[in-house]
């Protein structure tokens, strides 16, 4: 029993001492939806990510035409929490 308790614990102890540099990252996601120059849908959701590297390499900003009248603009800005 007390091997178990012990092999728990250094697992654990592993596992927090990984997760100390994780950063969390808040980031704003937008989806604006057009058709034919017309706003049609606009959607901001907030987000939470974790990561060890730059929050900023989550950063998007793309434009998706769905065909020749319908498209989506989405854009995600993220910052250290």
């Amino acid at each position: 029993m007390k091997k178990i308790a012990v092999i728990l614990c250094t697992i654990a102890g592993i596992l927090c001492f990984a997760s100390c540099g994780m950063k969390e990252c808040n980031c704003i996601s937008t989806n604006v939806v057009t058709l034919n120059d017309s706003i049609i849908s606009n959607e901001i959701d907030t987000v939470n990510n974790f990561t060890r590297g730059d929050c900023e390499s989550f950063n998007k900003d793309e434009t998706f035409d769905m065909d020749s009248v319908r498209h989506v603009h989405h854009v995600v800005l993220c910052k250290e929490n």
